[in-house]
């Protein structure tokens, strides 16, 4: 008979989305911390001249001329890498995805950038004409270009709907050099409305970009990422470094977009909250072992602990437990690793989610609402023990644990 743990550990529970490419619409995901687009953090452009597109719809940016290629950075940021651009650089998208923003309603861009120049950059553009003035669809920092119709600021949303349409822009936010931040702008072209977020928060909204309707039934001619898209000559470098840029071919809804956000913020800015323990974690089909980490915060009355399972294999399902008490208890038969929890353990049953592409799973936690059989809500002075169990593609294994997190929450 197998034992109640294992029959509570392999209940069935509904799967949520895992990573940005796993939300509908996503047609660029370019991830600086893996360039090669491999699923596993870490290495470099492939072939030493392409970044490559997550997002599956091939929209890979290359630059093959050594002098104006960007170089990616190990360990940069929060312990990963990033893509690093010396204000000469650019990487263009390949004429595959030149279709992505063509007869759409709207679309969301992302970008988490670091720069330590003042001058007018375009991070990211999209571009149905040889120059920018063209663009559809961009993001940017310090940019004077084109007619402001909302908002001051340092960081920028431009662009048009139609061909013939000029090009409007709003800005918001002011920069702090050399740091790392995110921001994401909403082209709502079928509302007519342009909306910035800067760190997740609205900055500007303007009801009067361009006239509602689609955009033009034309292919994009350029997409550029790190300077302007004018293909006669290269200005509007951008000094700095890129962490990630996404695409969407629609307007996200609001907690879509905040999704992404908490994604991007868990990932490039949270600083680890908690004590691994239990570990290192038995290596998954992947040759690594599966870590869990916690951020955030650990104050109770904040409520913003996000648990991050990295290094998981990719496309496989996991879910997360949680306990007042560690164990290390070795798992038998199918199950590899071990169990660091012990006596009464809950479990997320909302939270079963597939690990993408990326092959990572977060979670959100409400300490308000702790799981059952545990108790209602965690208190300040509480310990807690947190763990992730998942599916692996091991031919011995059918699945296999993070490490645990111990959080003493205040």
């Amino acid at each position: 008979m197998r034992s109640p743990l294992l029959l509570f550990l392999f209940l069935p529970a509904v799967a949520i989305a895992g990573d940005p490419a796993d939300l509908p619409g996503c047609v660029v995901w370019l991830d600086g911390s893996d360039p090669d687009g491999d699923g596993v953090e870490g290495g470099s452009f492939l072939s030493g001249t392409r970044w490559v597109d997550r997002s599956g719809g091939g929209a890979d940016a290359v630059q093959t001329l050594n002098m104006r290629r960007p170089q990616v950075v190990a360990g940069a940021w929060n312990g990963r890498s990033i893509v690093r651009f010396d204000g000469d650089d650019y990487m263009d998208v390949v004429s595959g995805a030149f279709g992505m923003l063509n007869a759409v309603e709207g679309a969301t861009l992302f970008a988490v950038a670091s720069t330590t120049d003042t001058g007018g950059q375009r991070v990211f553009m999209i571009s149905n004409g040889a120059n920018s003035r063209q663009t559809r669809a961009g993001v940017n920092l310090f940019d004077g270009f084109g007619t402001s119709i909302a908002g001051s600021g340092d960081y920028g949303a431009a662009g048009r709907r139609l061909d013939t349409d000029g090009f409007q822009r709003i800005e918001g936010g002011t920069i702090a050099l050399g740091a790392l931040e995110q921001y994401a702008a909403t082209f709502d072209y079928a509302a007519g409305h342009l909306s910035l977020y800067v760190d997740g928060n609205l900055e500007t909204h303007a009801t009067n970009f361009q006239t509602p309707g689609l955009t033009s039934a034309t292919n994009s001619l350029n997409i550029r990422v790190g300077a302007d898209s004018d293909l006669n000559a290269v200005h509007g470098a951008f000094t700095g470094d890129l962490a990630e840029v996404l695409v969407y071919d629609r307007v996200l809804g609001d907690a879509e977009r905040q999704t992404v956000e908490d994604y991007l913020q868990a990932k490039w800015f949270a600083a680890p909250v908690g004590l691994s323990y239990c570990g290192p974690a038995v290596p998954n089909s992947t040759g690594w072992p599966s870590s869990l980490r916690g951020a955030g915060s650990d104050a109770v009355v904040d409520n913003d602990l996000t648990l991050v399972a990295e290094d998981l294999p990719t496309s496989e399902f996991g879910y997360f437990l949680t306990s007042q008490t560690s164990a290390f208890v070795p798992m038998p038969g199918g199950s590899q690793g071990n169990l660091c929890l012990g006596g009464t353990v809950g479990r997320y049953n909302s939270a079963v989610a597939s690990s993408g592409d990326g092959g990572c799973l977060l979670l959100a936690l409400d300490l308000n609402a702790m799981p059952p059989p545990v108790q209602a809500a965690a208190l300040p002075g509480e310990t807690w023990f947190f763990q992730c169990w998942h599916r692996d593609h091991n031919p011995s294994s059918t699945s296999n644990f993070t490490d645990g997190l111990s959080v003493q929450f205040q």
